[in-house]
């Protein structure tokens, strides 16, 4: 799903859909380089009791030690660079 909006609107999105699929089902969500990497990690640890699959593209693609900033601090999986 995409999401980028602004940290309480992206956690009450994801909220949502996860109630209305459940458990049972995977979801991901994609950022679409909308935050920075202060607000990556803050919106990733809201974004944990979701139960993603993975977190994508948090910030912008080609910032290397972001990614490995962000991926340190939260517990889930990054994905990004694609458009590398």
């Amino acid at each position: 799903m995409r999401i980028g909006f602004g940290r309480e609107q992206d956690e009450r999105i994801v909220a949502a859909v996860r109630e209305a699929l459940g458990d049972d089902i995977g979801l991901a969500a994609d950022v679409n380089l909308g935050y920075d990497v202060p607000t990556a990690i803050e919106v990733g640890l809201r974004l944990h009791a979701y139960d993603l699959l993975w977190y994508e593209e948090p910030i912008a693609a080609d910032d290397v030690d972001g990614y490995c900033a962000i991926k340190q601090a939260l517990p889930m999986r990054i994905a990004g660079a694609e458009g590398l």
